[in-house]
């Protein structure tokens, strides 16, 4: 196979050759770019590396500024407040763990409570302590009782009753705990009607889990670990691919 060359020159390429070329024509059109992001082409190498230092501390700097942004737009808490005032769960669960960090734990239905605690498969997801409690949607409270398999647990009224006053002033220790805007927490409650308090702080507990923490986290390590596999691939997977082809 014969190509021309600038000056004209008549330059014999082998099939072996033509072949890589091939080779490095695709590399160049699908995976040139990912090359670039690898760090192979020297200028750029510097500006990637910092880019993979910045990038997880980026999402580390949006967390962190949240409660800023949370306290320059007041107002608007407070209009969020008042469009969620029905938003309630009138069928859920709020469990009461005196010895862990957030204490207050939603489920929304009786079903999911009793998902945890295994009460109709016999399989519980969590132990529990003799202390933690368990407060239905108008506030009557369980303890909860191990069953014989001891694998599983049912819940057992005390006869007490629990106020949406005493379940608020949790709920704001545990706001407070998770960096959580523990006014609007209280003013979304309070503007619900009385007997509607009660579901209205499950459904608000239930919104500030820390479940959203555990998603950042993972979403940066991800991104890190992504980045250290395209470029080690990039840099070592490619290469000995294309020189096996030679």
């Amino acid at each position: 196979m014969v190509f021309r060359h600038d000056d004209h020159e008549p330059m014999l390429v082998t099939w072996r050759g033509y072949r890589n070329l091939q080779i490095v024509m695709w590399c160049t059109l699908l995976i040139g770019p990912g090359f670039i992001l690898a760090g192979r082409h020297d200028n750029s190498r510097g500006l990637i590396w910092a880019g993979a230092i910045i990038f997880p501390l980026s999402g580390w700097l949006i967390f962190r500024a949240r409660p800023f942004f949370a306290y320059i737009i007041p107002a608007k808490k407070a209009q969020e407040a008042k469009r969620k005032v029905l938003s309630a769960y009138p069928h859920g669960f709020l469990s009461c763990e005196p010895a862990c960090g957030p204490k207050l734990k939603c489920y929304r239905s009786k079903q999911d409570l009793f998902d945890i605690l295994g009460t109709k498969d016999g399989e519980k997801l969590q132990d529990w302590k003799p202390d933690d409690r368990v407060i239905d949607s108008i506030g009557r409270e369980y303890r909860l009782v191990p069953q014989p398999n001891k694998k599983s647990y049912d819940i057992e009224p005390t006869g007490e009753t629990w106020s949406s006053e005493k379940l608020l002033a949790l709920a704001e220790a545990d706001a407070r705990l998770l960096k959580k805007d523990a006014d609007a927490l209280r003013a979304r409650v309070e503007s619900a009607p009385t007997d509607k308090r009660i579901p209205v702080l499950m459904k608000a507990v239930d919104e500030m889990a820390p479940g959203s923490i555990w998603t950042v986290v993972a979403v940066g390590l991800f991104s890190l670990l992504f980045f250290f596999a395209v470029y080690f691939g990039l840099t070592k997977v490619i290469p000995w691919l294309l020189k096996q082809r030679g």
